[in-house]
């Protein structure tokens, strides 16, 4: 884990996973701990590929594709865990790359209502040089599990 990004002096406002060729950014303040080769723990029946530990909690485990898709398993090039929290809601998931990015310079710009859906976390789309970034939250991505699980509870 890394304890900087605990320190939210001057902090950067976002974090940013990569998902092969899809790359979410989030509100930094969701952020609860970067974590380069988790240990993962057994799956549970919530469509989670496992369960990370973090200080007094075991949370469960996401894996998506670059569709955003829910995968079934732990992917072995997959290196990197974020772990979210936002009210009583935490989670984490696997992906290519976690990082702390500086929103300086972005440019956001939302989706137009006919574009939002409940299949979607996305909110916005961000403009960082020649990048394009997919702007959601932790609410967005646990309402996204429990659509793709079908159950509707997040």
């Amino acid at each position: 884990m890394n304890p900087a990004i605990n320190d939210t002096g001057g902090a950067p406002g976002y974090v940013q996973l990569t998902l092969g060729r899809t790359r979410l950014l989030l509100p930094r303040s969701e952020l609860l701990s970067l974590d380069a080769q988790p240990v993962i723990g057994p799956a549970g029946n919530d469509g989670s590929v496992g369960t990370v530990p973090l200080r007094n909690e075991i949370l469960p485990l996401y894996n998506f594709d670059e569709q955003l898709q829910l995968l079934h398993e732990a992917q072995d090039d997959r290196r990197d865990c974020a772990c979210l929290g936002h009210d009583s809601k935490a989670i984490g998931i696997l992906c290519d790359k976690a990082e702390v990015v500086d929103g300086t310079g972005m440019q956001v710009i939302p989706l137009p209502a006919c574009m939002k859906s409940m299949h979607t976390p996305v909110e916005a789309l961000a403009l960082q040089g020649t990048k394009i970034l997919c702007v959601c939250n932790l609410e967005g991505i646990t309402g996204l599990i429990s659509a793709l699980r079908g159950d509707g509870t997040p």
